[in-house]
């Protein structure tokens, strides 16, 4: 069981997306990655944006993510919004 940085509600991981800071400060998306992980609702825009309003992903990986990192996972993931 993992919780969700954006609602914070716990699922499995089955249901959930693992973001991860790279050694460069970027964010990416992948469940066997290395380094701390942080956990989304899979397809859920209005977590994603709850994450990105709350910095939810510096706190949650111990990073600070670059800057334009958050902007590009969000283009990236390209979930809808509500």
């Amino acid at each position: 069981m993992r919780r969700c940085i954006g609602c914070r509600q716990t699922a499995g991981v089955d249901a959930l997306l693992r973001i991860t800071c790279t050694d460069g400060h970027r964010l990416a998306v992948g469940r066997h990655l290395p380094g701390r992980g942080a956990w989304l609702c899979d397809g859920s825009g209005p977590c994603l944006e709850a994450a990105v309003r709350s910095r939810a992903f510096g706190r949650a990986l111990r990073c600070e993510p670059e800057p334009g990192a958050v902007e590009a996972l969000v283009t990236e993931l390209a979930w809808p919004a509500a």
